[in-house]
């Protein structure tokens, strides 16, 4: 059965360049494609809208190849071209495209089978309960590493602004927006939790620009992202039978403009003057974050992006203007994505300079977070004939020590590219299988001689740490012998033992465990089987939710109890 899907998915990828769609503007293909997020968002299914940003990544350069290269107009007027009935059956095909090409590659690593396939019906599922469980924990750890804002707390004053704007017909935009849209950065620069990765003096000198200079630039962007959600919700809702034909149409047009944003490239003027960062720093940042689809703007922007894996440069230069949906601000600014640029485009950089400085900075992160239990000594990088531990945690008083193995992986923060971290993770399962090979007299001397003690006894925990995400079940199956973890998870768990006063670390392998299961639990996490319908086919699978927002809150506990768990410098 499974050659017999790699037979369609040929047909697929053959079908995919020959649609009649082509023949219109590529704006025309990309704008509908991008207002689906916002009707997908609409209706309240965020994450929804987030995968499905994540997915155009795989259809973004087909379009770009065969579309046309026309002239740019209005969004309501690209929109009208390729959201008629005409062309639904193609754009329907290119939405089931992208989806389908982020199920092969499950299929092919073996986290998705092929259960049956009668005519045109195909069924899709995990292999066994424990491929599902492993998916399940590791999209949850993936979720609790990924930068978050709390929500913004005047909401409300917003809304009332933006639908009196609305209600009284205004379609400019003043001082007064410009305002809010500053008290929204505010906000994000004040209660929004984003852990660097790397410091300030490696970033300036070998990238350009400084987090705190990047975080203000996402700050900025998102401003504007979630106040022209609002702005654009507010035309929308005027919409009524009162209203004459031609002045629904201009709300409805007001709508898909903010919904789509396809403005002149000096509004990029108005996201540099509220992140308050120069100029040559902001267009050093953006150029990790558009694709120059044509540039006749006068000015010579550069992209330093990579498209593919999930993400999706959220502007696209195109003509005198910039293209964009509000939602790829939402999501796609991440520093993440920066380094899988570099990574992709410039491996010289990042194999050279910045590889191998990751994981440096996570032990050092680790190293903060341990710092508040008084009586654990700490030690990094410890060598023996052969292999190397990464960070040893040691309670002298009860004779136990942590062996920590400390892995890093840089993927899109829109996708977790299990592949990439699951190799990670079996790296430093190898390094742990070559630690307990030593004989305990053996493993006793090498904790002794880096802690300079002369303990007679030791209880060992070997633990794995990744940034992120540890890969399928093939990494998960790890953790039922040396748990793993990532920062945002320790974090968690040492926030709780601090909160109870709780001092003791003999246990902790099974402290993490009942952590786990707690998220698990929090998450409301459920399977719902799907049905996407492409070609003449129908493609059932299993879709794993949960609700992030559950399992997110924990962050401002966490926060508290380690106000610089952000920082890599300590």
């Amino acid at each position: 059965m499974k050659d017999r899907i790699i037979e369609i998915e040929k047909n697929l990828d053959k079908k995919v360049v020959e649609l009649s769609i082509y023949k219109e503007s590529f704006q025309s293909i990309y704008s509908v494609l991008l207002f689906t997020a916002e009707s997908i968002d609409f209706k309240g299914d965020v994450d929804t809208a987030m995968d499905y940003l994540g997915r155009t990544s795989l259809i973004y350069p087909i379009i770009k190849k065969y579309a046309q290269n026309c002239c740019t107009e209005t969004t309501t007027q690209s929109i009208l071209k390729t959201g008629s009935i005409e062309y639904l059956e193609d754009i329907n095909f290119l939405v089931a495209y992208a989806h389908f090409s982020m199920l092969m590659p499950q299929i092919h690593r073996g986290t998705l089978e092929v259960k049956s396939i009668k005519e045109n019906k195909i069924k899709i599922d995990f292999p066994n309960e424990s491929v599902k469980e492993s998916e399940l924990i590791d999209k949850l750890y993936s979720t609790i590493s990924l930068p978050i804002t709390f929500s913004y707390k005047e909401n409300d004053k917003i809304r009332t602004h933006t639908d009196l704007k609305a209600k009284n017909r205004d379609y400019t935009i003043c001082d007064k927006d410009f305002h809010l849209i500053k008290e929204i950065y505010n906000y994000h620069i004040k209660f929004s939790i984003n852990i660097e990765v790397l410091p300030d003096e490696l970033i300036e000198s070998k990238i350009g620009f400084s987090n705190v200079e990047f975080r203000n630039f996402v700050a900025a962007l998102k401003s504007f992202s979630e106040y022209f959600i609002f702005l654009s919700r507010s035309y929308k809702e005027q919409i009524n039978d009162k209203n004459s034909a031609e002045e629904n149409d201009k709300l409805m047009s007001e709508y898909m403009e903010w919904s789509v944003c396809c403005l002149n490239y000096k509004t990029l003027g108005w996201f540099i003057a509220i992140s308050g960062i120069e100029q040559n720093k902001f267009d050093l940042i953006l150029s990790y974050f558009i694709d120059i689809y044509s540039n006749n703007t006068g000015v010579n922007f550069k992209s330093n992006s990579f498209t593919g894996e999930g993400y999706q440069p959220p502007i696209t230069i195109i003509d005198e203007s910039i293209l964009f949906s509000p939602h790829a601000l939402r999501y796609l600014l991440s520093f993440n994505n920066v380094l899988y640029s570099i990574n992709k485009n410039d491996k010289k950089l990042f194999n050279n300079e910045i590889s191998d400085k990751l994981e440096p900075v996570l032990i050092k992160q680790l190293k903060y977070l341990f710092s508040r239990f008084d009586k654990l000594e700490l030690k990094e990088n410890i060598n023996y004939p052969g292999s190397e531990i990464d960070l040893l945690v040691l309670s002298k008083e009860e004779k136990v020590c942590l062996s920590i193995q400390v892995k890093t992986t840089i993927a899109p923060d829109s996708s977790r590219t299990v592949a990439r971290v699951e190799g990670r993770t079996n790296e430093a399962f190898k390094q742990i299988e070559k630690f307990e090979k030593l004989t305990s007299k053996e493993q006793l001397k090498l904790i002794n001689n880096a802690f300079q003690s002369e303990l007679d006894e030791i209880k060992i925990i070997s633990l794995i740490l990744v940034r992120s995400s540890a890969g399928s079940d093939k990494g998960w199956e790890i953790n039922n012998t040396y748990r793993i973890l990532n920062y945002s998870m320790l974090a968690r768990i040492l926030c709780s033992k601090l909160e109870s006063d709780d001092r003791k670390f003999s246990n902790f392998d099974d402290q993490i465990l009942e952590k786990q299961k707690e998220l698990i639990d929090n998450s409301n996490w459920g399977v719902d089987y799907e049905t996407l319908k492409i070609g003449e086919f129908e493609i059932e699978f299993p879709n794993i939710h949960f609700e992030d927002k559950k399992i997110l809150t924990e962050h401002i506990k966490t926060f508290k109890c380690y106000p610089k768990i952000e920082t890599a410098k300590h």
